[in-house]
């Protein structure tokens, strides 16, 4: 399911190691035609040409352009002036394989004169039709034109739409005397794809042209979708014995049941990255992906799905477009680019649960953060099912801090426990499982000090029970404790919540949104160790963070009994801010960075 995304973004991945070094090289125009052929009422093939216009401004360079295409899409024609195509496998940088290849084409550019650069590339299935993106990762385009010719007979079919716009595109639709439809877009002035920090993820702000050639409405797309489907009344001895013998051990509670086969699935099917069936769209068989232990997310949901009915209960296939990796829900595009994921459900009643088999330690309710809130497809035999998943639970993906510190010359160190629940452990448990034994310790230091160097931490206990995650450790800032005027005067600084700050942007030039969902909360209550000879004459005011991405504060209050209670918390409110916020985002990340660096002042005591 992954492969609609990759198609579309694969080529940004080439921009570090092949953009040029400066603006020289620029597109002077480029027109790109979509020729669609009917056959029997419907769209049946597809070909589009894409002609570039280079000009180098000031000296003569070799220029680039380069096409995607895969086992439905073909490279006809790839030629340049002095430019020999260059076919190779490209897959992206997170092991994913998806069968994707490349033709690179070198374009010989002279200044003063126009170098021209043409592909041709057909497709099989129109399905497949990858949309066309308006800027490009190297060069900036002065003009583009976008032309979709749809024959008469299909002409109620096609759907031409414009996503991520920036406003200056244009578009005019002609028919001409035979009932057949040319679609024209047309934009200027468009500068070359860069990425910048915490920006939206390139599906959800690159300018582009979807051509939906294949589906009319959600029914087409659904009637499509259930072709790729194996016929859930298929019995396989192997999965009903395997499924009772799980569900037997999770006792006669129907959810536990439920819990207990998604998480065999998780613990025993091997996720990998590899796309299975036609062009990513058909799952790998239930018992093909039990007998092999592997299989991606369409095989995982699969196998899910089989043994939830072979216990009774109804178990049933979701596509689900991830966050940030489709460019339009399936109620705003009825494409197979709606969705990049499939997940199962188990329908109970009234009530639908969402298991996601590529998750790993995910505690039971807790949604993953890719599929919360997100539309998804749910079938429902001839019929479907389109709703959302429920919102992640906030108050489950906590990092809790407790424990007590005590001052050691420059240092503050002491016992610490951390509890973390739902995206902290999800995210925590992956870390440590990625890493061999002899490196765990390792791992989980660093993940304690959030990689800052003062930070250091030794006697790590980690224990992972059904639901949370804890970790028991000696943990030592050796920058914790700044001593002025001789020692006698002492800022103790526990940064309660350095552990998950949020970050600042270039306001200046920013170009994109800022995107802070991967943003998790914290919470600490720390006992801190007055030292002999010292007390804290007047303890910091209570400091509140309160503005609309974040909200929280951080106290300090007198026990009497030597000792210091420092409690701090943070959490979220908005995920994202428009790039005109920009400067009042930083104002807000400097609001928590000076509430989590409030130190408590100790004095020492006159003679």
């Amino acid at each position: 399911m992954k492969r609609f995304l990759i198609l579309t973004v694969l080529i940004f991945q080439m921009m570090a190691i092949m953009r040029a070094a400066d603006d020289n090289i620029h597109i002077v125009s480029r027109n790109v035609t979509c020729d669609l052929g009917a056959r029997d009422g419907r769209i049946s093939k597809a070909k589009i040409t894409d002609i570039y216009e280079f000009e180098a401004r000031r000296v003569s360079e070799t220029g680039m352009v380069a096409k995607f295409y895969d086992c439905n899409s073909m490279v006809d024609n790839a030629n340049a002036p002095g430019g020999k195509p260059i076919y190779r496998a490209w897959e992206d940088g997170d092991l994913f394989y998806s069968g994707t290849r490349v033709c690179i084409l070198p374009v010989e550019i002279k200044t003063g004169k126009r170098a021209k650069a043409k592909f041709t590339v057909s497709y099989k299935k129109p399905e497949y039709i990858n949309d066309i993106l308006l800027n490009t990762p190297l060069y900036d385009t002065d003009h583009i034109t976008v032309t979709v010719n749809i024959p008469c007979i299909a002409a109620d079919l096609v759907t031409v739409e414009i996503f991520n716009g920036t406003g200056r595109e244009k578009m005019t639709l002609d028919t001409d005397a035979g009932g057949n439809v040319k679609v024209t877009i047309s934009s200027d002035s468009l500068k070359a794809f860069s990425s910048q920090p915490m920006m939206p993820k390139p599906m959800t702000c690159m300018p582009m042209v979807r051509i939906n050639a294949s589906f009319s409405d959600l029914d087409g797309l659904y009637s499509f979708l259930r072709t790729t489907l194996e016929d859930p009344d298929a019995q396989f001895p192997e999965i009903t014995e395997l499924a009772q013998g799980v569900a037997e051990q999770a006792g006669s509670d129907t959810l536990a049941r439920i819990d207990a086969v998604a998480d065999w699935v998780r613990d025993n099917i091997r996720y990998v990255a590899i796309e299975h069936g036609e062009l990513a769209t058909r799952p790998d068989s239930a018992i093909s992906v039990l007998r092999k232990r592997f299989g991606d997310c369409k095989g995982s949901a699969n196998l899910i799905c089989a043994m939830l009915r072979s216990i009774g209960i109804d178990g049933r296939r979701v596509w689900i477009g991830t966050y940030g990796n489709v460019t339009a829900s399936f109620s705003k595009s009825p494409t197979l680019g709606a969705a990049n994921h499939m997940i199962a459900a188990a329908v109970v009643g009234d009530s639908i649960i969402y298991l996601d088999g590529t998750v790993n330690h995910a505690p039971r309710g807790y949604v993953p953060r890719s599929i919360a809130g997100r539309e998804c497809l749910i079938e429902d035999g001839e019929k479907y099912i389109l709703t959302r998943v429920g919102e992640a639970y906030p108050r489950l993906s906590i990092l809790s801090q407790t424990g007590r510190l005590t001052v050691d010359g420059t240092s503050l160190g002491g016992t610490m426990r951390y509890s973390l629940g739902g995206a902290w452990r999800t995210m925590f448990e992956s870390l440590t499982a990625s890493v061999t034994s002899s490196r765990r310790s390792q791992a989980i230091g660093f993940f304690l000090s959030n990689g800052r160097k003062s930070i250091t931490a030794d006697s790590i206990r980690h224990n992972s029970p059904a639901d949370t995650s804890s970790i028991l450790a000696r943990v030592t800032d050796s920058e914790g404790v700044k001593a002025v005027a001789a020692r006698s005067r002492l800022y103790v600084m526990p940064r309660l919540l350095r552990m998950s700050l949020p970050g600042s942007v270039d306001a200046h030039n920013r170009r994109f949104d800022i995107d802070n969902h991967d943003w998790l909360p914290v919470e600490a209550d720390v006992v801190i160790e007055i030292p002999e000879g010292y007390e804290a004459k007047e303890l910091p005011q209570t400091v509140e963070i309160d503005n609309p991405w974040f909200y929280g504060m951080v106290s300090y209050t007198d026990s009497g009994d030597g000792t210091i209670r420092c409690r701090g918390n943070l959490y979220g409110r908005r995920t994202e801010a428009k790039r005109e916020e920009a400067e009042v985002w930083n104002n807000a990340v400097r609001q928590v960075e000076s509430a989590s660096n409030t130190a408590l002042v100790l004095i020492r005591k006159p003679e």
